[in-house]
This record gives structure tokens, C-alpha cells and sequence, in this order.
């Protein structure tokens, strides 16, 4: 998934794509402005251990090698993909 597709996901309003609205469920998903790239690049991460990895071990080492890459050095990120 591309980082920038993922911003959808918060930005599009539950009643654009037919959903039930209400006051306290507007979007889709319900993240605090200030963590969206996070989510954005948490997401493109993922998708990309995923792609890479085809094992549960596997999986761990390319979250280990991430981490010590060259995305956001924010422990937020790393705790959201504990895989």
C-alpha cells in the first residue's frame, strides 16, 4: 500500500462509501491528526514485511532490520507493527 493511499483511511467520511454516520463515528478510522503519518508509515511498513517475508521469523527480522532503517525513529511505529 502506498503512504499516501493510506491517508484514505482517516480522511474519507464513513457516509462517502454508504456507511451509518454518527456523531462520534464521522471517519472511517478515528486517528488523531497528529499521529497520521505514523499510521501512513506504519502501513506502507507493514505491507512491505509482508511482501518480503513469508514466515513469522522472517517477518520479526525484517521488523528488526526497519527499525535500524532509514522510516521515522518513533517507538510508536515499532510497537504498531509488533508482529
Amino acid at each position: 500500500m502506498e503512504h499516501e493511499s493510506t491517508h484514505v483511511f482517516h480522511n474519507f467520511k464513513r457516509s462517502m462509501i454508504g456507511l451509518k454516520e454518527t456523531r462520534s463515528r464521522e471517519f472511517l478510522l478515528n486517528i488523531d491528526f497528529r499521529q497520521c503519518e505514523i499510521f501512513a508509515y506504519s502501513c506502507e511498513t507493514y505491507n512491505r514485511i509482508l511482501t518480503i517475508a513469508s514466515t513469522p521469523q522472517r517477518r520479526r527480522e525484517a521488523l528488526a532490520e526497519y527499525a535500524h532503517g532509514p522510516l521515522p525513529g518513533d517507538s510508536r511505529l515499532l510497537t504498531r507493527l509488533n508482529v
